[in-house]
């Protein structure tokens, strides 16, 4: 019941709540503050990287190994992040969110363009 009144305080549709008891600790997860500070985090590392990305000013350039690597890093983090939105509202939902399905296209994207940086 809490958390039908914690949907409605914060103006969400019902349709996000877990539907079995093994889906709870994943949706307890991802509504909690933490875990959007990380995801913050995660985005503002990654905007971040753009500082030391070549071509940058001399005192901040990093050899590309470790931007890569740093890259990877935090979009396996967010890939983890968008794997626990989805456990928490299903397959279904996720697929109808379309701002989460962005994300998880931008995410493969750039783990694509990582990978191929890294490689090269």
């Amino acid at each position: 019941m809490a958390l039908f009144q914690e949907e409605g305080l914060n103006n969400q549709k019902f349709t996000q709540h877990p539907r079995t008891c093994d889906d709870l600790p994943a949706y307890l997860m991802v509504h909690n503050a933490w875990f959007r500070a990380i995801d913050l985090a995660a985005a503002l590392v990654l905007l971040a990287l753009g500082f030391v990305e070549a071509p940058c000013i001399e005192p901040l350039c990093v050899p590309v190994q470790v931007h890569s690597s740093v890259e990877l890093c935090v979009l396996t983090l967010v890939g983890v992040q968008v794997f626990l939105r989805t456990r928490s509202v299903g397959w279904v939902d996720f697929l109808k969110h379309k701002r989460t399905m962005l994300k998880c296209a931008t995410l493969c994207l750039m783990v694509v363009e990582a990978v191929v940086v890294t490689a090269r």
